[in-house]
């Protein structure tokens, strides 16, 4: 995904004729007052970011990634084919016992759990359909974890970090599985419904992915390997042409005419609708993630698809 983040003015998008792309956009503000960061879609006494501690299990149940692409065994770990599409493992293990490897990949969910046999720690991770895997861990702190595995006769290592926080409520982790099923294509057509339902969670999932961001003080956002049908500006949020959708979203769907729905889905939320971009943010992510809110509320408020 290029050129996603345009830190400047939004640029609107010139297109073919009786085509041209949507943009939510940010209005000029009136007066200027202090940013209070407040939630909207988010509820509960249990919106905040833990520091991990604890038993093992404890310390294992966080976002695991690759900051060095260095820290492989195998080139073909961070490359696909070992030199094309640059790939970005991970490994994001919750309390519930599930696990999300590689959302920017091939992605894949299932449950895990850890084994102490002979003095040897193992992460067992159970993807369904009789496919599992064991991950040896070689090494484990607060923020960082090498894992080793086997595949036929061949072995490789990764060494992870992290930032040693959580999320209080593992439900507002963006990469909790139940945030990621809409990514997953179907095996039949959907109903008119159950496409609308995907787009509102692919907005849901955006929202919590910049809401964990600012959670976690992030000051770079990497869409790379993300489903991609959203631009991204400073003061506006747009969408492709209708006939530049990704391959990547149409993945989500059961075919293309399905994922043009989504489209059609999206570009009518903005193009009918005025959303309020706070101002005076410490960032743009900020007013990005309200904007994303309000969406979310409009889906979750209609689901006619008509919106």
């Amino acid at each position: 995904m290029k050129n996603l983040l345009m830190l400047a003015a939004i640029v609107f998008l010139t297109g073919c004729a009786n085509e041209t792309p949507s943009s939510a956009t940010a209005k000029p503000a009136k007066t200027k007052s202090k940013f209070v960061f407040t939630e909207h879609m988010i509820k509960g006494t249990d919106t905040a970011m833990l520091h991990l501690r604890g038993r093992v299990e404890e310390v294992l149940a966080q976002h695991w990634f690759l900051d060095d692409v260095a820290n492989v065994s195998h080139d073909a770990l961070v490359w696909e084919n070992g030199d094309g599409t640059r790939l970005f493992p991970s490994l994001n293990l919750f309390p519930d016992s599930t696990v999300l490897e590689n959302p920017r990949s091939e992605m894949q969910m299932g449950t895990w759990h850890r084994e102490l046999t002979n003095k040897v720690n193992t992460i067992i991770v159970d993807y369904g359909n009789s496919k599992t895997r064991s991950y040896r861990i070689r090494e484990l702190s607060l923020r960082n974890l090498t894992i080793s595995w086997k595949e036929g006769k061949d072995s490789f290592w990764i060494k992870f970090r992290s930032d040693g926080l959580a999320h209080q409520n593992m439900m507002n982790d963006p990469y909790h599985p139940s945030n990621n099923k809409w990514r997953i294509k179907p095996l039949a057509k959907e109903t008119r419904e159950q496409v609308h339902q995907r787009v509102e969670d692919c907005v849901r999932f955006y929202a919590l992915f910049y809401r964990d961001h600012i959670k976690r003080h992030k000051k770079v956002i990497e869409f790379l390997g993300l489903p991609e049908i959203f631009r991204w500006y400073n003061g506006g949020i747009g969408l492709p042409m209708k006939g530049g959708i990704s391959e990547s979203w149409v993945a989500c769907f059961y075919n293309r005419a399905e994922a043009e729905q989504g489209y059609d889905i999206l570009k009518r939320l903005i193009d009918n609708h005025d959303f309020d971009w706070p101002t005076g943010t410490p960032g743009w992510h900020y007013r990005t993630l309200s904007v994303l809110e309000q969406m979310h509320a409009k889906l979750s408020a209609d689901t006619s698809t008509n919106l």
